[in-house]
């Protein structure tokens, strides 16, 4: 059905996309947890700024599943998981006495692990993307 794809380069696909499948069920579920108040008001941007790069290429694979994700998304997402991994990291440092527990903290890594499963699980699935020659899913065949 797809000529110039291999059909382990199509498995490998299926693999990864319900490898990020189960990645965003997770972070779901990371996120119905209780976050301590102090965090998601020190974070909120933070989190929004990865949740917006990454929402932007999942939308663009969503539209075309054969787009090459560029070095520069790619980048962009790296960077902005690593932003919010020093933010987390500072605010967890700077936090005031009482402000969190040791749940809270559990809750945020959870959270946050969450966040890079999906930023690394999206990665993975460009990157086997790029090997399946889309097109061909396109033509018109009677």
């Amino acid at each position: 059905m797809l000529p110039g794809t291999r059909a382990e380069d199509v498995k490998e696909l299926n693999a990864a996309l319900m490898a990020l499948a189960w990645r965003i069920t997770e972070l779901v579920a990371a996120r119905q947890r209780p976050q301590a108040a102090y965090l998601v008001q020190e974070l909120l941007d933070d989190v929004r700024a990865w949740r917006i790069v990454l929402q932007d290429g999942l939308a663009e694979l969503a539209d075309d599943p054969g787009v090459l994700i560029g070095d520069e998304r790619r980048h962009s997402l790296i960077q902005r998981l690593a932003h919010l991994e020093a933010r987390v990291d500072e605010v967890f440092r700077t936090a005031p006495d009482g402000a969190l527990d040791d749940a809270d903290r559990a809750n945020f890594y959870r959270l946050l692990g969450g966040f890079r499963g999906v930023s690394e699980a999206g990665l993975d699935f460009v990157d086997l993307a790029d090997r399946i020659h889309w097109p061909a899913l396109r033509e018109a065949r009677f």
